[in-house]
């Protein structure tokens, strides 16, 4: 996902976004340490700001968009970016009880396959989070990634159902305010590895 920037982000929009990307990631150490003593705190302080300052070339996300790989912060839907984690967790536990229905009757068999396909997505972040989606439930594991384009291996064609319809790009289009539409290439079936490169 080679993406290329269109103009340079301001140094006053990188000040803010370091700011607060320090901010979050700090409370998010101070929740999950649990230890509050000056040492543990000093540490937090110190990984975060190291962890801020070695992604320092990151696209500039906070304080508007400079680049064209990055999400403008009026095109996030706050609203289905909070519902967000409530349906991957739905569909982590619909894929678990898919796959253990799949391992558990004999009338379901194991049907491997590779399925290539390309979504309507255009910026890396939404990208990502569909790609990362995908490998998070179940039965499904996204091989690859490249400018939309996307090769996945699934346990049985059945666990690709939100994959091949388009329901979840979708979804996560409207999340970081893309375009919506029907996948364009849908969908392409690979039963070898032989295939893939084809």
């Amino acid at each position: 996902m080679a993406d290329t920037p269109d103009k340079q982000p301001s140094s006053t929009g990188k000040a803010i976004e370091s700011i607060i990307l320090f901010v979050l990631l700090m409370v998010t150490w101070l929740l999950l340490s649990g230890h509050y003593t000056p040492l543990a705190i000093g540490f937090g302080a110190v990984s975060c700001a190291m962890a801020v300052y070695l992604t320092k070339d990151r696209p500039l996300i906070i304080g508007g968009a400079g680049r064209s790989f990055g999400v403008p912060l009026g095109g996030i839907s706050y609203i289905r970016l909070i519902i967000y984690p409530f349906r991957l967790f739905y569909d982590v536990v619909s894929a678990n009880l898919q796959v253990a229905a799949i391992l558990l009757s004999p009338k379901q068999p194991i049907d491997p396959a590779f399925i290539k396909f390309r979504t309507t997505l255009k910026r890396s972040i939404p990208q990502t989070f569909f790609g990362n989606h995908i490998t998070l439930t179940p039965g499904t594991i996204t091989v690859d990634i490249d400018d939309g384009r996307y090769l996945v291996h699934t346990l049985n064609p059945k666990l690709a159902g939100d994959v091949s319809s388009g329901d979840l790009a979708n979804r996560i289009a409207a999340t970081f305010g893309e375009e919506q539409g029907e996948p364009e290439e849908m969908t392409d079936w690979i039963r070898s590895s032989g295939g893939i490169e084809s």
